[in-house]
């Protein structure tokens, strides 16, 4: 299985649905700012965060 079906795999077994969508634009952007892992990290995770915060607002 290559790294990316992985990374879809898991984030739907967790229920991060945004993850997979975003993950690799976001980590090139991040190589691109010469930003460290946690920033990416964290970007990937206040993406998911406001994904999932407007579904809940359309709910």
């Amino acid at each position: 299985m290559l790294l990316h079906e992985q990374i879809e795999h898991l984030c739907e077994s967790l229920k991060l649905n945004s993850i997979p969508t975003h993950w690799s634009s976001l980590a090139e952007q991040c190589i691109a700012q010469d930003k460290s892992y946690g920033e990416f990290l964290l970007s990937l995770l206040n993406t998911s965060f406001a994904q999932a915060y407007k579904i809940l607002e359309m709910a």
